[in-house]
């Protein structure tokens, strides 16, 4: 069994990471994540944006999809994100004690929200599951806030789309990948790890069942078990949809279904 240090890794990593970065399997850069004084705008950008996309780094990693997936539908959407900053009104946790930029999203989405018409909500679900209570993202009253808001903007005839959060790996899926394709015989098993996930994005179904006009987009039910698609890497880590993972989830979505159709299942 060959075993690497971290030194090693990053030693071998580094030569090819621009090759890496132009096949978009590692984190972009290019978003206006954690910077709300960007426009970040995604999807057929000739349209005036109809979705606001609000959440933490699992909505900002969806960019390609909705980029795509906005062209082919003819719809653009206003990203808003943070790290580890789920959304929810009143949200009470230590990054939005401690994080100017997740302060920054909900003062961009309490003046912004109310003009557009459809708003979709991602963000890692499990984050808010009793196990990971000490998550910088934790807010205890979480899910009865959550459901209180449905109701709020339920009420006000405004679309809501929730996105199912993806799982996430038992192994940092770039790691293996690089792993794999530079040392003969170097295998790592790849398969989903992630419980909270599981129970969180339950928690949410059940939610969205209550309102009629909230709706679940399951996006992640694209992910290979391998999580890999044509060869490559869908992940940037255990858990981030890399660019190129978002692009080709967007091809696989759009072959079987619209993200504006309503006749969605809860």
């Amino acid at each position: 069994m060959l075993v690497l240090g971290a030194g090693s890794f990053f030693a071998m990593r580094l030569p090819f990471m621009a090759q890496y970065d132009r096949l978009g399997l590692t984190r972009s850069n290019t978003s206006c994540h954690n910077n709300t004084g960007k426009q970040c705008l995604w999807g057929d950008t000739e349209k005036q944006p109809e979705l606001l996309v609000l959440g933490d780094s699992h909505a900002d990693h969806y960019k390609t999809f909705f980029d795509a997936v906005g062209k082919k539908e003819k719809w653009s959407a206003t990203m808003v994100s943070a790290d580890a900053c789920a959304y929810v009104e009143g949200y009470a946790s230590r990054v939005f004690q401690n994080w100017a930029a997740c302060r920054a999203v909900y003062r961009y989405a309490e003046e912004h929200l109310p003009r557009y018409p459809k708003v979709v909500l991602a963000m890692r679900w499990g984050s808010q599951m009793p196990e990971n209570s000490r998550s910088l993202a934790y807010d205890a009253g979480f899910f009865q806030k959550f459901d209180r808001m449905l109701h709020k903007l339920s009420s006000e005839k405004q679309a809501v789309y929730l996105m199912a959060d993806n799982l996430a790996s038992s192994y940092n899926v770039q790691r293996a990948y690089i792993l794999s394709s530079r040392i003969p015989g170097c295998r790592q098993t790849l398969r989903p790890d992630d419980e909270s996930t599981l129970k969180a994005n339950a928690r949410i179904r059940e939610l969205a069942a209550k309102y009629p006009n909230v709706y679940i987009i399951d996006a992640a039910a694209y992910i290979p078990a391998d999580f890999q698609i044509g060869g490559l890497p869908v992940y940037s880590d255990k858990d981030h949809i890399n660019p190129y993972g978002g692009t080709e989830l967007a091809k696989r979505f759009s072959e079987k279904q619209r993200f504006l159709d309503t006749r969605h299942n809860h």
